[in-house]
Order: structure tokens, then sequence, then C-alpha cells
């Protein structure tokens, strides 16, 4: 199954064979899959994945460790990240800000439905509007919920709407999260 499933999706090719146990790691996955032409935009460069233990960001480009040599680091220039946390994803976004300040907006709300979730729309916190969360919503199917999120970032990152006012999505969210409480 494990080798099914790497020559499938290219795991070794790419570096992103999951440790240290493939095959619990693929196994705490509801489903894994990748979009139609995704092996081949990593082919050919438009996208570049990473597989690293930390990264920093800088103007414009983002500083990769290696993850063999922890001294060196990539450059990597880049318009758009993804980072793909897989587990332990709420701690992981916390952490990719220094500023507690930043920190305590990633970890929301003890008395929130779902803390993290307290986000417009389910992906885009007021107080941080330049970064996308995607996957962390509560739906029956996380796929399907993330792709119209997903969907919906790139109509906002293309300038096809302008997000609300602060104000406006504190007031959005909070409906959203009296109506989960029902």
């Amino acid at each position: 199954m494990e080798s099914d499933i790497n020559n499938k999706l290219r795991l070794t090719k790419f570096g992103m064979v999951p440790e240290p146990n493939f095959l619990n790691e693929i196994n705490s996955c509801l489903i894994s899959t990748v979009p139609d032409g995704f092996n081949n935009r990593v082919e050919n460069g438009s996208i570049n994945l990473k597989n690293t233990p930390s990264f920093g960001f800088c103007e414009n480009v983002i500083l990769v460790e290696n993850g063999k040599d922890q001294e060196a680091e990539e450059v990597v220039e880049a318009d758009t990240m993804i980072l793909c946390t897989g587990f332990r994803g709420i701690h992981k976004l916390k952490h990719i800000f220094e500023s507690t300040i930043f920190q305590d907006y990633i970890s929301g709300s003890n008395d929130a439905a779902v803390p993290l979730y307290m986000i417009f729309r389910e992906c885009i916190h007021p107080k941080i509007p330049n970064l996308a969360v995607i996957g962390f919503s509560e739906s029956l199917s996380n796929l399907y919920t993330s792709e119209i999120r997903s969907r919906w970032v790139a109509e906002l990152l293309h300038g096809t709407f302008k997000l609300p006012s602060v104000q406006e999505m504190e007031r959005d969210i909070a409906a959203w999260d009296n109506f989960k409480k029902k």
C-alpha cells in the first residue's frame, strides 16, 4: 500500500514522504489526493515544494532551512506561500509569529465554539488579513469546504472583491459563532 500511494502521489520524487511512519500518517487522513495537473506544475517549477523543519520571512522571499544542513538556508522568491502544517497545525500556525499578540490571535478565544475558527469565512483573521488559513473549518467534508475557500481566497487575491472592515468581519464571525453554539 505504501509503495502504491508513494508512486501515485510521487512523494519520494518530491521529497514529501511523511516521517516517522508513513502508514500511520497516511491512515490519519480521511482522504489523500492531489488535484489534476498538480504533479506537472511541481515538475515545471510553477509549484515549489519544500519539506523543511523551519522557515522565515523576509521582504518578498522565504528563507527555508535545509533539513540536512541546519546552518544552510535557501532563499525562495515567492508571491504566495502555502504552509501545509499537517499535524499540530494550530501550534505550527501560532509559532510562525514571534509576536505573542499575533500568536494569541491564532490561538483564538477559549469561549468560542471552535477557538481557531474565529476567523472570517473560516479562513481570514480580521487582524491578520494577509494570512489565509484553509482546512481548519468544521464540516462533513473538509475536502470540499477547503476547495471552496481556496477559490474564494484566489478571487480575493485576484482583486475580484475586497475584505470588509475589521469591525464588520468581527460581527460576522460572532454571528456565525453564536449560530454554531445553538
